[in-house]
C-alpha cells in the first residue's frame, strides 16, 4: 500500500488521475473531509450525486453489501464514489 500525504493525493485528483480505492487515516478530520469533497467533485459530475454517491457505515452494512455497490454500474453517471466508514469495527469481527 502506498502512503500518500493530503497534498499530493489532492494534487493527482486535479490532474484527472484515477483512484481504484484508497484509505484516508489520520487525525486531521478537516483534511479527511475535505479529500472526501474533493473525490466527489472530481468523480461524479453534481447533478448525479444523489445516484453516483454511497455511504456505509461497516458497523451497520455487511462487507457484501458494500462489495456489491461498489461492483454495481452507477447509474446516470460514469463513475460512482463509495464511502465505508467505522472500519475500526472490522477488526472485531471473528
Amino acid at each position: 500500500m502506498r502512503e500518500l500525504s493530503a497534498q499530493r493525493f489532492l494534487e493527482q485528483l486535479a490532474q484527472g488521475k484515477p483512484v481504484a480505492g484508497l484509505v484516508l487515516l489520520g487525525g486531521e478530520l478537516y483534511l479527511r473531509d475535505l479529500c472526501r469533497e474533493r473525490l466527489v467533485a472530481a468523480y461524479v459530475p453534481a447533478e448525479s450525486r444523489s445516484w453516483g454517491v454511497s455511504r456505509f457505515s461497516a458497523e451497520d452494512d455487511t462487507v457484501e453489501r458494500v462489495l456489491g455497490q461498489a461492483q454495481t454500474l452507477p447509474l446516470l453517471c460514469q463513475r460512482q464514489v463509495v464511502f465505508l466508514s467505522d472500519v475500526e469495527s472490522l477488526e472485531r469481527l471473528e
